[in-house]
Order: structure tokens, then sequence, then C-alpha cells
């Protein structure tokens, strides 16, 4: 890495909050992993195991097949507290992606082939900067059927072909 201190950070993203700010510090993480992807301790964590898989391998991924399946992707910078990514419940968010690239955020998928999704529902209306919640989540809910939620629940890996 050569001393790289962002390399897992979006170029995109400069948000700090005002007193990191004030210290001269800088982020030097923007992007998560798919908690459900790789050798993790998701099966504890706060996700839906009928909606969601853990896969392991690439062979895994089946629903949806991995130029559809993301891996990595930009987190909102007030959601950011680990390097993990939960995948939403059908009516909220547990992690909320960022919405720095025009309303939206970059994802890198399993066939390593990389795009940015613009947010249509619950996330269209958050903003793009730090708000300075401190307890570092920021809440948003969805109503039912909302699109962002679908998008995110058909591109996680899923043990069969339901989403929400």
């Amino acid at each position: 890495m050569n001393g790289a201190s962002n390399l897992f950070k979006c170029p995109a993203d400069r948000f700090i909050a005002p007193v990191q700010a004030n210290l001269r510090w800088q982020r030097v993480r923007s992007v998560s992993v798919d908690i459900l992807v790789g050798e993790s301790n998701a099966e504890g964590g706060p996700f839906d195991p009928s909606t969601y898989k853990h896969v392991r391998k690439l062979s895994e991924f089946l629903y949806p097949v991995p130029a559809e399946a993301h891996v990595f992707l930009d987190e909102h910078p007030d959601s950011i507290n680990d390097p993990g990514f939960f995948p939403p419940s059908q009516t909220s968010w547990i992690d909320v992606p960022a919405v720095q690239h025009h309303g939206g955020a970059a994802f890198g998928f399993a066939d390593s082939h990389a795009e940015i999704h613009r947010w249509r529902g619950s996330l269209s209306t958050i903003k793009a900067f730090y708000g300075g919640n401190t307890s570092l989540n920021v809440s948003v809910t969805a109503p039912v059927g909302d699109p962002d939620v679908h998008w995110m629940s058909y591109h996680t890996a899923r043990p069969g072909t339901n989403s929400y």
C-alpha cells in the first residue's frame, strides 16, 4: 500500500464533521463490504435469513448471479461505523448507502465490474454530507415496496429468487 491511507475511500467523499475538520483529521474510509460475503460472522447479525444468504465463495452466488451481486459499496458518512454493510429489512435500513454521486452510490460487483446506482425512493431525500449525528447511525425508514430497498435486496445474495 506504500502508506496510502485512503485506499478504501471514494475520492468524492469529502465529508467530515466540523470538530474533525478543526483537528485537521481526514476520513480514510468510505467503502464497506457486504457483510454476507466472505468469511464473516454474519449469521448473528440483524438481517432476515429467509431473504438473504451468506456466501463464502463465488460459486455460491446463484441469486443473483455474480454480475448482479454487489460485494463493495460506498457507505453514507453518518452510517459508516464498521467495515461491514448489513442489507436493509423490508421497511428500514440497518446501514445506509452513500448518496454523494448525484444521489447515488458506487458499487463493486462479484464479477469485478463497478457501477453507480442512483436512488429513487427512501434514500433519495437524505443529505450527502455529514449531518453531525453523534451515534453515527442515520435512521432511514422505507415504505413497503420501496424501490431502493428492492434494488439492494435484489442485488444482495439470496437463497432463492425472492427479494423485498
